[in-house]
């Protein structure tokens, strides 16, 4: 099984998410606002966006050496994202990927970004043929576990073109209910920390309420970031539950997320038009579908917001 994963790609960071400006890659491979499109506004970004440069290429990482397929990668960005060259070869060469850049402007308002982001996705996903099948809005922030496209072949054979096949979404949380970008990771904020024990009763049973559309997991508490063994030992801990694949309606959202939603192109096209509607044309998209979810419990996708430390073993790749 071959996908076509959409990346959506716009660097946005606290005192940046508002501006109106364009966002161009300097040589050192971070990212600025841009005035007039040439020169660089280096103090309203501090060297805390290092991690912008890792946030993508760890996706794609993840991607490469998790799958046990080859898919066509595709990052698009808004048409006032520039990438910096060498940096767009340099991924290329070492990853295999496309980048796919918006070439319709459009309203710069910041309460239409969503839908500027929206929009770019559809036009990359009309360069794909109808019969082959599209990864939708696979978060750059997002590491895929190992084995995740296996089980969603899995899925798909057993079952049929007309639905729509998701990967669990599993994002970390504290005893206090603060989301997982807020990184309260390491010693400091042992007392934050979930106390019950990694087990599949917890994930599927109390950890769960604690989410939306997804599962959780515990931080660490002897370092303030992941090794990819943490989401591995999580995967095999939920995965020891043996539970069936789950099913809601597109546009429910309980257990599948509108993000990284699999099908072939042509089921989404149906509803891509929603993609150019103003307000949340994301949800107003997963609403209009008009099929089913398959909730693949053993696909996982973690949201980490870059606090991992990936490891280089690769799983088994078939063509």
């Amino acid at each position: 099984m071959k996908l076509n994963i959409i990346i959506p790609f716009r660097p946005t960071k606290s005192g940046v998410k508002n501006d109106q400006l364009p966002v161009l890659q300097g040589s050192d491979y971070l990212w600025r606002l841009a005035r007039n499109h040439s020169d660089f506004d280096v103090n309203n970004w501090k060297s805390d966006n290092v991690p912008f440069k890792t946030f993508l290429e760890n996706c794609i990482k993840a991607i490469r050496k998790n799958s046990v397929y080859h898919h066509n990668i595709i990052i698009a960005s808004e048409p006032d994202v520039f990438f910096n060259e060498k940096f767009k070869q340099e991924i290329n060469d070492k990853y295999d990927v496309n980048f796919f850049a918006s070439p319709t402007q459009r309203t710069p308002k910041y309460e239409y970004r969503n839908l500027t982001i929206c929009s770019t996705m559809k036009e990359a996903m009309d360069t794909v043929p109808d019969e082959e099948m599209i990864c939708y809005a696979y978060n750059a922030d997002l590491i895929c576990g190992k084995h995740w496209d296996k089980y969603i072949k899995e899925a798909y054979d057993t079952s049929k073109d007309s639905v729509v096949y998701v990967p669990i979404w599993i994002e970390p949380r504290t005893n206090v209910f603060i989301h997982a970008s807020q990184m309260l990771l390491s010693k400091e904020y042992e007392m934050h920390q979930i106390k019950d024990p990694l087990t599949a009763e917890n994930i599927w049973g109390p950890w769960q309420k604690r989410v939306c559309h997804s599962l959780t997991m515990k931080y660490p508490v002897d370092r303030d970031y992941m090794i990819e063994k943490d989401l591995d030992d999580w995967s095999t801990v939920c995965n020891s539950a043996n539970k069936t694949n789950l099913v809601e309606p597109c546009g429910k959202r309980h257990w599948g997320y509108y993000c990284c939603m699999i099908a072939k192109n042509k089921l989404f096209k149906k509803a891509s038009d929603t993609l150019l509607v103003p307000g949340a044309p994301d949800v107003l998209f997963d609403n209009n579908l008009k099929t089913d979810k398959i909730i693949v419990v053993k696909s996982h996708v973690f949201h980490l917001h870059n606090k991992i430390r990936l490891d280089d073993i690769e799983v088994k790749h078939e063509s």
